[in-house]
């Protein structure tokens, strides 16, 4: 239906390679600024003035539990996955 109403297929084709982009970008930015928002939210004494002792603790134990069970990685996957299909599934 696109392609109908432009003159040159490549102006479809670019509107449609803008759009995959940012279908796909969104899901991969917001938990990239949510762990901004908590890294900045975070209470505490921080290290080098830049991150705070808290936050790293938390991620030291988030990925040494990714890392060392198994169970838990094939969650995270799973999650990571199906929340990335549902979000770009929405904005069709």
């Amino acid at each position: 239906q696109m392609k109908a109403n432009v003159a040159d297929p490549a102006d479809a084709t670019a509107a449609l390679n803008f759009w995959i982009f940012f279908a796909v970008g969104h899901p991969i930015l917001q938990p990239i600024l949510w762990i901004s928002d908590v890294l900045h939210g975070t209470p505490g004494p921080k290290i080098a003035d830049l991150v705070p002792y808290l936050f790293l603790a938390g991620n030291v134990a988030a990925i040494g539990a990714i890392a060392f069970s198994k169970e838990i990685r094939n969650a995270v996957n799973i999650a990571a996955v199906g929340a990335f299909l549902a979000y770009v599934g929405a904005g069709l």
